[in-house]
């Protein structure tokens, strides 16, 4: 997995400093799942992805769902285990821990961006 830094488009204030980007089927297909929980400050980018399951997970996560612009379409805070989420004009999913999209203060409208560190 590639390791990026995600930013605000238009502000360019640095949102979260480490998240992971999937490369392969593999990367997607994996997700979160095995993991024991998820940093306050790091996220999950899968690319392609329309939805997303926590089947299997242990804990909740916040999924924000991206256009092909990288612009916020759907936000679902606290998506609790065994459950699952699609948004049809998604291209992206970023999944970050339970309550960080209210901590960030992130917004259906707000473009996001990342670069490779």
């Amino acid at each position: 997995m590639i390791t990026c830094r995600l930013f605000d488009h238009s502000t360019k204030q640095m949102l979260l400093s480490q998240v992971c980007l999937t490369e392969t089927a593999m990367e997607r297909m994996k997700g979160l799942l095995g993991t024991k929980n998820l940093n306050q400050r790091n996220g999950l980018l899968i690319h392609p992805c329309n939805s997303v399951h926590t089947f299997f997970m242990k804990y909740d996560i916040d999924v924000i769902y991206l256009d092909k612009n990288n612009v916020i379409k759907k936000i679902v805070p606290h998506l609790k285990p065994w459950k699952f989420s699609l948004c049809f004009i998604s291209k992206t999913t970023l999944e970050l821990a339970a309550g960080v999209a209210e901590v960030l203060n992130l917004k259906i409208g707000q473009k996001l961006t990342w670069h490779n560190d």
